[in-house]
């Protein structure tokens, strides 16, 4: 996609709504035990219904259209979100997070494995101890990492037991070990 697509948050909203992705990241958020940091956050379509949950979560975005809309969709919900410009591939939130997540194949917008691993590392120095991430991306991202020693980034693995509610979705889930 364009990088200008995301100058239009409307239609960004229009051809990418979140409604059949809301329940599973609902339930990965309610099973934290802490902050939830949402990585390429967009408009805030996930971040706001779950801040609207009571959840406490933040958001990181590159894009400042799409920030500002996820701002005015917040205040429009009436939740606090903490909004923060920046680019996962480097980042200081200045806390950690039991929860860190990358949705909808937003880590697809990283085309390099530098920028692949620079993101997890920013990830991986952010979690809480016993926190998790979780990545929902299509396993076309993983074609980029094809020249790697699984052995030396033991955080991708599948995901082998599902409970039924989730089990139609075909992602790999990305975990990565507790520090």
């Amino acid at each position: 996609m364009n990088s200008d697509f995301y100058d239009h948050p409307a239609l960004y909203d229009a051809l990418l709504p979140v409604r059949a992705h809301l329940p599973y990241y609902a339930e990965l958020a309610r099973q934290a035990s802490g902050d939830i940091l949402e990585l390429a956050c967009g408009t805030g379509q996930l971040t706001v219904p779950l801040a609207g949950a009571g959840l406490r979560i933040a958001g990181l975005e590159l894009s400042e259209p799409m920030l500002r809309t996820a701002r005015e969709r917040a205040a429009a919900a009436k939740v606090s979100v903490e909004f923060v410009p920046g680019d996962m591939r480097n980042f200081s939130m200045g806390r950690e997070f039991a929860l860190i997540f990358i949705a909808r194949n937003s880590l697809l917008h990283l085309h390099s494995t530098e920028d692949i691993l620079a993101t997890l590392a920013m990830v991986r120095g952010h979690l809480a101890p016993g926190g998790s991430s979780r990545s929902t991306s299509s396993i076309r991202m993983f074609g980029c990492l094809r020249g790697l020693q699984a052995s030396a980034f033991p955080f991708f693995k599948r995901k082998r037991k599902r409970s039924a509610r989730f089990r139609s979705r075909k992602q790999p889930t990305m975990i990565l070990p507790r520090r």
